[in-house]
């Protein structure tokens, strides 16, 4: 179906519509400034994902921008387990048990 101007049309709709422009909510959160640190791998960001049905652990380093990524074999999932155990007395949990 073919319907010229349907954009523009709700657009419209939209901004005429005074419930919805009680509730509408357009102020950005601000970003929040991570601090440079002094030098290479003093703070690091890690994440696990999937892709293709592999499970992928990624680790970039904040100063140098750097990302490492490894496909999680056994190895890779002993030392996420390590972690975890070595980080429940901070009560910070990597991994959901």
């Amino acid at each position: 179906m073919w319907w010229p101007g349907l954009s523009r049309e709700i657009q419209d709709l939209v901004q005429q519509c005074r419930t919805c422009t009680l509730h509408r909510d357009n102020k950005p959160e601000p970003l929040i400034a991570t601090p440079l640190p002094d030098r290479q791998w003093q703070i690091v960001a890690t994440d696990l994902f999937q892709m293709k049905g592999m499970a992928y652990l990624i680790v970039i380093d904040y100063y140098s921008r750097y990302v490492e990524v490894a496909a999680i074999t056994k190895t890779i999932y002993l030392f996420i387990y390590l972690l975890n155990f070595n980080y429940t007395d901070l009560n910070i949990q990597i991994l959901d048990k």
